[in-house]
């Protein structure tokens, strides 16, 4: 009798020791899933609203953020690219509709404050976790986490 409990707590111990492992490397690929479609959206976003300028693509050539293997999905990357010209859209309404009405020198894009508020109000870390439960369904990103 006592050997059976002996066996059941090791065995429900090695059982809870993989569970943990799994939700560990779940909770990294997430963070990891997350920083890269903020990243993402970063660079689509400011290539989109300084109109695909040289500069802009010299600076993210440059830049070497990000994770070295593909993490998001086509499906991703177009969700990423609708929600950045949604955003560019936006910015564009919003500096036509600045003309006038705001203090000479303040008018035009302020594609810089909308990024920051953005950031601040943690929405775009919501839709990215939104989407990570998403592929995380997905058969061939679930292999990633195995």
């Amino acid at each position: 009798m006592k050997k059976d409990i002996k066996i059941l707590l090791v065995t429900l111990f090695i059982f809870q020791s993989f569970a943990c492992m799994h939700m560990k490397k779940l909770r990294q690929y997430r963070d990891i899933y997350t920083s890269e479609f903020k990243l993402e959206y970063l660079e689509r976003f400011l290539t989109l609203t300084y109109n695909n300028s040289p500069e802009i693509k010299s600076i993210l050539l440059e830049d070497k953020s990000g994770y070295t293997e593909p993490i998001l999905s086509p499906q991703d990357l177009f969700f990423i690219q609708s929600i950045a010209q949604k955003d560019a859209d936006f910015i564009k309404k919003d500096s036509i509709a600045s003309m006038g009405t705001r203090a000479e020198g303040a008018e035009g894009k302020q594609i810089l404050f909308f990024l920051m508020k953005k950031i601040e109000d943690r929405k775009l870390e919501k839709i990215a976790r939104k989407r990570f439960k998403i592929t995380k369904k997905d058969p061939h990103y679930n292999s990633l986490l195995l």
